[in-house]
């Protein structure tokens, strides 16, 4: 069975989505409208890997062409990362509003103003004002313009499946990716690429919205791939027994459509592929998954980036520049751990302060952020707050006070992971060993030894203690082991 990698079978979306879409009178559910489930078995031979159509053609109260929808899926043996910054999410919302968006898709921005997806993920709706684009160190960004491949046609699948997104603003503090401009077909097969996305880790998994990443070598097409699809189309790689190490033997899945294939053909790493699809329905084992070939169809990607810059947006150090510090946090939210916490410092003339946030897209999972400047947040006292309908949203803080911030992630209902990302933009440069624990330090004990539980570079590392024989020496190494761990948490709080 082939599949396209939108996202799966979510069982529960549907009232979600009702409550959030009304139908105008008069306007009967389109004729071939159907749920996610029903999708997949509607792709029999063929499922997409996009969670978006399956996701647009229960929102939609209007007819549309194709009943073929976005699925969503993340990266199947993957780890989660806060890295590959340019790899966005695509998200909906039928009347608009950014704050109500749920994600179906990847993508990866190639220009200051333009994302690079694939275009099975936008064939159900191509009104620019109800898609958005998110991404780690940015936030949300409105979409103007959606372009698919004059030549992709569904039933020609995956033949052309590249499509190009105009944002509403410059995107600022990441550079983009370039796309690729060499023939891959030269190194392939056994190149090695990079897939990410915000896709589901299994077929049968409800846990879209958290960005992963995984590594694949490349193999010649089958001579399966739909549409008779091959090097020249699309690049391919097998999922196989036995597994590899999480990250580095990896597959797309559902929700992953669009997502990039990274490959560094000898000019620094590059954009070469745009997640298609695979055959195996549930993306595990015995999968041969393939991508969109950019080379393929670069003259379209580049007519459609047209005049927008492919460097530095704007005058914010990007992230990857030493002046910009990412701070990444990952944790998990249920009734026996209902929140979680964490400060970072802010130097002096910092140019812009970003914190994101992404969670499991389940309908069911919510979960908020508050961030305040010098003591920590509640729920009603906080400097801003990322408490909206959407799993994806950013607080911004222009030259932000230089100090301790403070961030809460409160668990409203439900039970799932996230990712808070926290980007800080410029500022004076932290030093290391002066007792003050500044922007991207961990801790400062004054010193520059390692071994003492605050490494040379300011980060927290275990404390080496011996450990005593039996008897009075246990005791006095008991003793002594208390009163250095309390000295070791002065030095670091810098409490007397």
């Amino acid at each position: 069975m082939i599949s396209r990698r939108l996202s799966g079978c979510i069982i529960g979306a549907l009232p979600r989505i009702m409550r959030r879409v009304h139908a105008p009178a008069g306007h009967p559910p389109p004729t071939h409208a159907r749920g996610r489930c029903e999708m997949q078995s509607r792709f029999s031979p063929t499922r997409k890997l996009a969670r978006s159509l399956a996701v647009l053609v229960l929102l939609l109260p209007l007819h549309v062409a194709s009943a073929e929808g976005p699925d969503s899926a993340r990266i199947v043996n993957g780890l989660t990362t806060h890295d590959l910054p340019t790899t966005a999410v695509l998200l909906y919302d039928f009347s608009g509003d950014a704050d109500d968006a749920i994600g179906y898709c990847s993508g990866t921005l190639i220009g200051c103003e333009t994302v690079l997806t694939a275009a099975h993920c936008l064939e159900a709706d191509l009104t620019a004002s109800r898609n958005f684009v998110f991404l780690q160190n940015v936030g949300t960004v409105s979409v103007t313009s959606i372009t698919l491949h004059p030549s992709y046609i569904d039933a020609n699948f995956p033949i052309a499946d590249v499509a190009v997104l105009k944002l509403g603003s410059v995107v600022t503090g990441v550079d983009p990716t370039e796309i690729n401009l060499i023939d891959p077909n030269s190194v392939i097969p056994g190149a090695t690429g990079v897939i990410a996305g915000y896709g589901i880790t299994l077929g049968s998994n409800n846990d879209f919205g958290i960005k992963r990443f995984g590594r694949v070598e490349t193999v010649n097409c089958n001579g399966s791939v739909p549409a008779g699809a091959g090097n020249e189309e699309v690049i391919c790689w097998n999922y196989e027994t036995p597994v590899g190490p999480p990250g580095d033997d990896s597959n797309t899945c559902n929700g992953d459509s669009g997502g990039p294939l990274f490959m560094d053909l000898g000019a620094g790493q590059v954009v070469a592929g745009t997640t298609s699809g695979g055959f195996v329905d549930d993306c595990d084992t015995d999968d041969h998954s393939y991508n969109t070939n950019v080379y393929t169809y670069r003259s379209f990607i580049l007519s459609e980036l047209g005049a927008d810059s492919t460097a530095t947006c704007g005058s914010l150090a990007p992230v990857g520049d030493p002046n910009t510090i990412v701070i990444a946090k990952d944790g998990s939210l249920g009734g026996g751990n209902p929140d979680d916490s964490f400060d970072f410092a802010v130097n002096p003339n910092t140019d812009e302060l970003r914190v994101t946030l992404n969670t499991d897209d389940t309908f069911s999972f919510d979960a908020d952020v508050y961030v305040k400047f010098g003591a920590p947040p509640t729920t009603s006292t906080f400097d801003c707050a990322i408490d909206i309908n959407s799993p994806y949203g950013a607080c911004s803080f222009p030259s932000p006070s230089a100090g301790t911030w403070h961030v809460l992630i409160d668990r409203d209902s439900g039970s799932g992971d996230y990712q808070v990302t926290t980007t800080i933009f410029g500022g004076d440069p932290s030093l290391c060993g002066n007792f003050i624990i500044e922007a991207g330090e961990e801790c400062d004990d004054g010193n520059s030894n390692d071994g003492d539980g605050c490494s040379s570079d300011c980060q927290l590392q275990p404390v080496v203690v011996p450990i005593f024989p039996q008897g009075g020496k246990g005791l006095f190494g008991a003793l002594l082991l208390g009163v250095g761990l309390l000295s070791l948490r002065r030095r670091l709080l810098h409490t007397a």
